[in-house]
């Protein structure tokens, strides 16, 4: 699931085996580098509450989505930005695995206790994903994907031991490879509202009043409708 917290974090309890196209770059110091230096920042002004500092270091997609997510259920925006459950974790304490790029986009994997400052002792079960897209000269931080690896104690010995080619082996440690069309900038909603999707082994498509785009995938899931529902005619 997704949580609604800044860091836009997705949890998962297992990935599933799929090839990638893309090569990872274990060893590719400035490019390591580079992907730090845009997450700490971006960490840094929200650990400091700077709104312009975290539009400066925030994909333009996920601006707009955070943005979008926050409106849509009645929240202050963006003073609800820096009031979330969940804390960024530092990097300092992790062990870098390697990187994937794919065209525009960057996934940097780390393995090791992963601190969300929710309070409870991490476990060294777990491999964070820290995604990014090349935006006007430099990388932005997107969105982070969080696996508990406990029921993939191969994957996660490998991890451990640093192999870089588990993350090309793995579904969930590649970079989505083109950087999304940013979404239209919604207007505040009559009335909050979701929209839940059932597709098992297929894919699911949905816009609603041409405002709240959606794609579910081989899942059950539900969303928050980007500017809610109104009054009178809903197009689905």
């Amino acid at each position: 699931m997704t949580f609604r917290s800044i860091f836009s974090l997705a949890c998962c309890a297992a990935a599933l085996l799929s090839p990638a196209s893309a090569a990872p770059r274990p060893g590719n110091a400035k490019l390591r580098d580079d992907l730090d230096v845009a997450y700490n920042t971006w960490r840094l002004h929200l650990l400091r509450s700077n709104y312009d500092g975290w539009r400066a270091t925030t994909s333009a997609y996920r601006q707009v989505k955070v943005r979008n997510l926050a409106v849509s259920e009645k929240r202050p925006f963006p003073a609800s930005l820096f009031r979330q459950p969940m804390a960024p974790p530092a990097l300092a304490p992790l062990m870098y695995v390697g990187s994937v790029v794919n065209g525009p986009t960057a996934a940097a994997t780390y393995y090791g206790k992963v601190d969300l400052g929710l309070g409870q002792e991490p476990t060294d079960s777990n491999a964070l994903v820290l995604l990014f897209t090349h935006e006007n000269g430099k990388w932005k931080y997107d969105q982070a994907r969080f696996f508990n690896l406990t029921r993939l104690p191969a994957v996660k010995e490998r991890l451990k031991r640093g192999d870089a080619s588990v993350l090309m082996e793995q579904d969930g440690f590649q970079p989505l490879g083109k950087i999304p069309a940013v979404p239209p900038v919604c207007p505040p909603p009559k009335y909050i509202a979701k929209i839940l999707v059932d597709c098992p082994g297929r894919t699911v498509q949905a816009n609603v009043n041409n405002i709240s785009l959606h794609e579910f995938d081989n899942t059950r899931l539900a969303e928050v409708i980007s500017g809610g529902l109104r009054d009178g005619t809903n197009s689905l």
